[in-house]
C-alpha cells in the first residue's frame, strides 16, 4: 500500500509534559481548566471538538475563603458570586460553543451473558438515558430488528456524563474499541449496542454532524456495510454518499496512516 494522505482539518489535543507542567499533575484537572480550549472551539468555527475523557461525577463546589471580601459587600452575595460551580461553567461553555462533544463509556459484554442482558441502572443514569434520548443521541432497536443486529459490538453497562453536560453538549459518544486477540487495534466499532439501544461512536457522529445527516437516517447491515447519503457540496471530493465495510461487529477496518 502506498502512502495515506493525512487530512489536515483533523487534529488533535494532548495533555502533554508541557501542559502537566504548566497546569500541574492530572489527577483529574478540575473542570473550569477546560474552559479555555472550549472557546477556542468556538471562535475557530469548527465542526465539533471531541472530549475523550470521562465527566461522569458531578463536581463538588469549593469556595476559598480568601476570595471573599467581607468589607466591600455583603457576605451572601460574595458567596454567590465567588462560589464556584465548574459543571454548570463547562456546560455553559459547551452550549456557548455549539460544537462541543462528550464522552461516555460502555462496559462490552463476555461471550458468557447474554444478547440482551444489561446490568441494573441507577436512578441517575436511567434520568441520564433519558436525556439523551431527548436529544436524540441514539437510536431504539424496533423488535423485528434486534435479531438483526444482535451481532454488534454490546454493552452491559453505561456510564454518561452529568445531566447538565448532556442538555448543553452538541452530542454525547462513545471512544472505545475492541482489540483483536493479539493486543492490536485493527478496527475500530462504528456502534454500539445497549439493550435496546443502538449508539454510534463519537468518530460517526462527528461525521454526521460535518455532512448535517440524521444518525435515524443511516442504513446498517452488519457483516456488509454502514452508508448514508449527503450532499455532494459538504463533500471535499463532491461524493453523494458514504459507504463504509463493516464486519458482524459494525467494525471497521483502521486505515492506518
Amino acid at each position: 500500500r502506498g502512502l495515506v494522505e493525512v487530512r489536515d482539518d483533523i487534529a488533535t489535543v494532548d495533555i502533554d509534559t508541557d501542559a502537566l507542567a504548566t497546569i500541574g499533575k492530572w489527577s483529574p484537572w478540575s473542570r473550569d481548566k477546560h474552559l479555555p480550549v472550549i472557546k477556542t472551539a468556538a471562535e475557530h468555527g469548527m465542526d465539533a471538538f471531541l472530549f475523550d475523557f470521562y465527566f461522569i461525577e458531578d463536581s463538588e463546589r469549593e469556595l476559598n475563603i480568601k476570595d471573599i471580601d467581607f468589607e466591600n459587600d455583603t457576605t451572601a452575595n460574595q458567596i454567590k458570586e465567588r462560589f464556584p460551580d465548574p459543571d454548570n461553567d463547562l456546560a455553559t461553555a459547551a452550549e456557548n460553543a455549539g460544537n462541543i462533544f462528550f464522552a461516555q463509556s460502555f462496559k462490552p459484554k463476555t461471550k458468557a451473558q447474554a444478547a440482551d442482558s444489561v446490568k441494573k441502572r441507577t436512578e441517575v443514569m436511567d434520568r441520564r438515558l433519558s436525556l439523551m434520548k431527548e436529544k436524540n443521541y441514539f437510536r431504539m432497536v424496533p423488535e423485528n430488528e434486534r435479531e438483526k443486529y444482535s451481532t454488534i459490538f454490546s454493552a452491559y453497562n453505561i456510564e454518561a456524563p452529568v445531566d447538565v453536560l448532556i442538555e448543553k453538549s452538541a452530542g454525547v459518544y462513545f471512544f472505545q474499541s475492541e482489540p483483536d486477540p493479539d493486543g492490536l487495534q485493527r478496527r475500530f466499532p462504528l456502534l454500539v449496542l445497549y439493550g435496546d439501544r443502538l449508539f454510534p461512536a463519537a468518530s460517526l457522529a462527528m461525521a454526521l454532524r460535518h455532512y448535517k445527516v440524521s444518525f435515524d437516517s443511516v442504513e446498517i447491515e452488519p457483516g456488509k456495510y454502514l452508508r448514508f447519503d449527503i450532499n455532494p457540496e459538504l463533500d471535499d471530493f463532491g461524493r453523494s454518499e458514504i459507504h463504509i465495510p463493516i464486519n458482524e461487529k459494525g467494525q471497521m477496518v483502521v486505515n492506518w496512516a
